[in-house]
Parts: C-alpha cells; structure tokens; sequence
C-alpha cells in the first residue's frame, strides 16, 4: 500500500493504517517499546526489518523494563522457539524485568522467570489450559463476542478498540469462574489498565487490580473451589505455598 510520510515522500508500508512519521531505514534506529512506533509509526515496517536484518538481535535503547541496559529480541518463530525453550542458559528473563515496578511492587512475575523455575510454576495451572480444557469456555466466550457484536450492530458502527476493551474482561473472567459481580469489577479494573496514561496511573490500577485479586482469593481460601484459581492456592511449587 502508498501511504505518504511527514517527509511528503511517498514509500510502500504495510501497516493497515497510515503512519505519520518517517519511515526507519535501520534496525538499530527501531525503538520497539516506543509506544509512537504503534501510534504514529509503521511497526509492521519495523518487525519485517527485525526478520530480515537480525532475528535475534541486541536492542540498544534504554527503555521502561529494562532498567536502561537495552535487551535482546528474537523476531522470527524458529529463533523464538530456540531462545526460549533451548538457551536459557545464555538468554535470561530474569534480568529484565516485564516492568521496572514489577519486582519492587509484587515481588517475581512468572514472565521473568527462568527454568527449571518456571516450569514448575506453569504447571500449577498448565491442565486448565490444555485445548480439552480449554474448550469448556468456547461458548461462553463465544457467546460475549456475540453480545458485544449485537451491540455494535444496533449502533452501526463503532471503533473496534471499545470492543477490544470489553472482552479480555469477561473472557478471564470466564476462564477463572468468577461470579458476574466479580467479573464486573474485574472488567472496570483492566479497562482503566488499558486507558492510563502514565506510570503513576498504570501503577495506581495495577495496585487496584492486585487488591481486589487479594480479596477473591481469601474469599476461595474461604471457600475452596476446584478451578484455576484453587489450582493457584494450593501450588507449592518449591515446596511452599505462594504468597
């Protein structure tokens, strides 16, 4: 597709929609965690860059997560699936944390963790998630995204981001078997996530979010369920019950 640039030159993208900001010649000049490469930008330019330049390359811009020390990014599926599963060893998690107020507010996030660790996290909930079990929520899901489309037909049009906004909600919720009164409160939290507009809003909901977690799981404490969220309470992973 022809889009034109803020330069005025013409330059074939493959974004879906039109950037206005100048085209990146080279990789080493893409900020992959620049929220304006999405917004203003063309990433789909940038990550077809990362697959022919460098699957695997060192991504030198101090950025929010990696404590300004740069980290590497893998851009194709066969170098992923290499980095993650066979060279943990040289490639670590740990060292870069998803978020700078990660480990400062919450303590290890199972995103940062590395094996054998994080095997034996993922396996307090891995039966839940196989595509069996997964599959019990099919129709519950897919009966919220027909809800949600019904909607969006009475108006006749919407921007799909609002719909966008409203699934993940529900769809957890599903997945957690949580009560429509928690499934509610649940969705108002993820939605100012996604809304904020700074580090300290970001940080003010987060804070929010894992309060009002804290609330559902002293009340399946209370009442012992077996579901995800059981499965969670009673892991020891190593050996200990989570925190």
């Amino acid at each position: 597709m022809l889009f034109r640039s803020v330069v005025d030159e013409p330059y074939f993208s493959s974004s879906p929609f039109e950037p206005v900001t100048a085209p990146i010649e080279r990789l080493e000049d893409v900020d992959f965690t620049d929220p304006d490469l999405y917004r203003l930008g063309d990433p789909h330019a940038a990550w077809k860059m990362l697959r022919d330049q460098g699957p695997v390359a060192w991504h030198e811009k101090g950025s929010p997560g990696t404590r300004g020390k740069g980290f590497w990014i893998s851009g194709r599926h066969a170098e992923f699936v290499q980095v993650t599963k066979t060279e943990s060893r040289i490639f670590s998690n740990w060292d870069t944390p998803l978020l700078d107020m990660n480990r400062e507010h919450f303590g290890d996030q199972i995103s940062t963790m590395d094996p054998p660790r994080h095997v034996g996290y993922r396996r307090l909930i891995q039966s839940f998630l196989t595509p069996r079990a997964v599959a019990r929520w099919t129709d519950a899901v897919r009966g919220l995204v027909d809800d949600m489309l019904d909607e969006v037909c009475e108006q006749g049009e919407c921007d799909f981001a609002e719909v966008a906004l409203k699934l993940p909600g529900p769809a957890t919720a599903a997945l957690m078997c949580l009560t429509p009164e928690e499934t509610t409160r649940l969705q108002a939290v993820q939605e100012a996530l996604h809304k904020a507009g700074s580090v300290e809003e970001l940080t003010q909901y987060t804070e929010t979010g894992m309060a009002y977690f804290g609330q559902i799981i002293a009340d399946r404490r209370a009442h012992p369920r077996d579901d995800l969220i059981g499965a969670i309470i009673r892991g020891q992973p190593e050996g200990e019950p989570l925190t």
